[in-house]
C-alpha cells in the first residue's frame, strides 16, 4: 500500500509501526524504539495535536528521517509522540 501512495497517487501517508520495527539509517539498522531512546531533549517538540473534552492536547513530538528513495519527492520519517505525564 505504502509504494502506491508514494508511486502512484503521490500522497503523503501515515503508518504506524512497532516499536520493534526494522530500519536503516546510513547504513546501520535499528529498531525503531532504539531511535526514540537517542532523541535529545533539544529535539523534542512541544505541540498540540487538537482539543478534546479537556482542552488542548498537548505532547511532545520528535521525528527522525530514515533511509529511503527520494526521487518522487518523499522522505520517510520516524514520528514519535510521548506524553508529558508519562514520558
Amino acid at each position: 500500500m505504502w509504494w502506491w501512495l508514494e508511486k502512484t497517487a503521490k500522497q503523503p501517508y501515515i503508518l504506524t509501526v512497532s516499536k520493534k520495527q526494522p530500519v536503516v539509517i546510513g547504513w546501520q539498522r535499528y529498531q525503531a524504539k532504539n531511535c526514540y531512546l537517542s532523541r535529545t531533549a533539544s529535539l523534542w517538540q512541544r505541540l498540540s495535536c487538537g482539543a478534546g473534552s479537556k482542552g488542548e492536547r498537548y505532547y511532545d513530538w520528535a521525528k527522525v528521517p530514515v533511509n529511503c528513495d527520494r526521487s518522487d519527492g518523499f522522505q520517510r520519517w520516524l514520528l514519535f509522540r510521548r506524553s508529558l505525564e508519562h514520558p
